[in-house]
């Protein structure tokens, strides 16, 4: 049996970037639980872009939550319910944006819900072929591009856990990974 929704979804926080809200829940076993989750109001696009000599180019950015640099892959928000070809687009810009680089190629590696206490999905890509073609950074954003090797940052930040690396940014490079060893001839 299905939690039942004993009192419907009330915003109790919103910004400019996010709300949060508040359902009551009733469970199977009666139990009556708050629950109060990120209300995500767009998707998110994501992904890891390589050059020809096998280094990513990572993003280094402060964020609040953290109070401190992140180290993460390209990501953004994008409208929702986009297809995978628009998000696509997306991910493009968002290369653009914030590491300089246009990739040619562009590989979908999956769609994925934000988490379990979030609304909407994330896209992950993998950018390949990239050509020099920066667009403006958005406002207020300081990015630093951090150029390693996949192995260097999947050792350091993944399998070490060194630094602060974000969740969707370890499952994009794990993705990555495997996708270009199921590619290798």
């Amino acid at each position: 049996m299905k939690p039942k929704i004993i009192k419907p979804p009330e915003v109790i926080v919103k910004t400019k970037w996010f709300k949060i809200s508040h359902i009551k829940v009733r469970m199977a076993d009666g139990l009556v639980v708050d629950w109060e989750y990120l209300d995500e109001e767009v998707d998110a696009v994501s992904g890891v872009i390589i050059d020809k000599e096998g280094y990513i180019y990572m993003v280094k950015e402060w964020r609040g939550a953290w109070r401190e640099d992140v180290l993460g892959v390209v990501t953004g928000g994008a409208p929702k319910g986009l297809s995978v070809k628009k998000a696509a687009v997306e991910f493009v810009r968002e290369a653009r944006e914030e590491a300089g680089y246009r990739p040619k190629k562009v590989t979908f590696l999956g769609k994925f819900k934000h988490s379990m206490s979030q609304w909407g999905y994330r896209y992950l890509f993998l950018g390949e072929d990239l050509v020099e073609d920066p667009l403006p950074k958005d406002e207020g954003e300081e990015i630093e591009v951090v150029k390693m090797k996949l192995d260097e940052v999947l050792e350091k930040y993944v399998y070490q856990g060194l630094g602060k690396l974000t969740s969707y940014s370890a499952l994009a490079l794990i993705l990555v990974k495997e996708y270009l060893k199921k590619t290798e001839k």
